[in-house]
């Protein structure tokens, strides 16, 4: 007969999993999918031989037409690489609706996928209780509820990030780069968690990432010319040199400037965002560069970008999965009050819903420091895993 806790964790897995099915029902029927709307505009376009890094009236017509025919809510021109761009090309050949369905469905696949990825390589002999743990960590998670509403591309990041940490336990170095590489053209602030390689001299894996990079590139450049490898280059220049104030940002730089422009001004704010993004990658370097688990080394360098990087919306945190449910087997095998503190902290402050947006007046000033819970949560996630890291360090110096 199995104790309290199986049936609890049952029941918690299963409750968890039929209140996110109940929203998936919800979010097929009504849901604008507004980051797919983008996505499926943007490689319309390029299908149709536009440039959709572009702004002239010619493509501007092309897209208000297109704007208004389905009513896309985020009518701009992309922040996604050419790569992802003529990938999306295979939903345009579906009606809009219909190819944002069926993308819902392969990105739970892709999520389905991950889980079992992941699981294989955080735990050697995983439990029923194991799996119905991560099923409750996944599907209680708010995130996940906003990559589903908007439709983000993030769990195929994930896929490709699970997939690739798979092949790194497995020391296939070379695959994992090119999984990695993938990942990385899907979420372009991703290539900062490469510094973990260049700490570790594994020249491998990085020369995966470089030539899995530069086959996608080239194809790219060849399907549709260097001249729209250009125009997102300079499209991505231009976003990336803004600091996005919104509340819906929750990096560092953003929050900083949010709240501290009005009364320091935006050279301090400036200078002080420089200073603790310097700070807190020299903590990741000082955290793993003697750790002997790369996966280990790994998470605190995953978990950074979602710390430094200039646009950082909510739906992207599904991309930690391999990071939480990693380190919560890693504290199993710790068992230390301290640490599962830390977790639930985070965990919390990551996966609870809660928004100020129609609310003004948390936008900015002191009351905007309401605002930043996502943030904390991020960086005691990034702080649990530099503790984990490094006492990893010390137990094999």
């Amino acid at each position: 007969m199995k104790d309290n806790k199986y049936f609890f964790i049952l029941l918690a897995a299963i409750f968890s999993i039929v209140i996110y099915f109940h929203a998936f029902i919800k979010e097929i029927a009504y849901s604008p999918f507004s980051d797919f709307g983008n996505y499926w505009l943007n490689s319309t376009m390029l299908k149709e031989g536009f440039n959709p890094w572009l702004s002239d009236s010619q493509s501007n017509t092309e897209r208000a037409k297109l704007v208004k025919q389905h009513n896309f809510l985020i009518p701009g021109p992309p922040i996604n690489s050419l790569g992802l761009i003529s990938f999306m090309q295979i939903f345009t050949i579906f009606d809009y609706r219909l190819s944002a369905i069926l993308w819902m469905i392969l990105g739970h696949i892709a999520l389905l996928l991950s889980l079992w990825i992941i699981l294989s390589f955080a735990r050697v002999k995983p439990t029923l209780e194991d799996l119905f743990l991560v099923l409750f960590l996944v599907f209680s998670f708010w995130p996940m509820r906003e990559t589903l509403h908007i439709g983000q591309v993030c769990f195929l990041t994930l896929l490709f990030i699970a997939a690739s940490l798979y092949f790194i336990k497995l020391e296939k170095w070379f695959l994992a780069g090119i999984l990695l590489s993938l990942a990385i053209q899907t979420k372009e602030y991703l290539i900062i968690a490469t510094l973990v390689f260049i700490l570790k001299k594994n020249w491998k894996i990085l020369i995966g990432i470089i030539i899995g990079i530069f086959l996608v590139k080239l194809i790219t450049i060849i399907m549709f010319g260097w001249n729209l490898e250009l125009s997102y280059w300079k499209r991505m220049f231009y976003f990336g040199k803004e600091i996005n104030p919104s509340i819906n940002n929750h990096n560092l730089l953003s929050t900083i400037f949010r709240i501290g422009k009005t009364y320091l001004g935006s050279l301090f704010c400036g200078v002080l965002s420089i200073v603790l993004i310097i700070i807190l990658t020299s903590l990741a370097i000082f955290w793993t560069h003697k750790t002997k688990d790369l996966l280990l080394s790994f998470f605190p360098f995953l978990v950074l970008p979602f710390i430094i990087s200039p646009w950082i919306h909510e739906a992207h945190y599904i991309i930690l999965y391999p990071a939480i449910i990693s380190i919560w087997f890693y504290i199993g095998e710790r068992n230390r009050f301290n640490y599962y503190v830390l977790f639930i902290l985070s965990y919390i402050l990551l996966g609870s819903r809660y928004s100020f947006m129609n609310f003004p007046l948390f936008h900015s000033g002191m009351l905007g420091i309401l605002t930043t819970g996502k943030l904390a949560g991020v960086i005691i996630l990034f702080m649990l895993s530099g503790i984990l890291a490094y006492e990893d360090k010390t137990k094999c110096a």
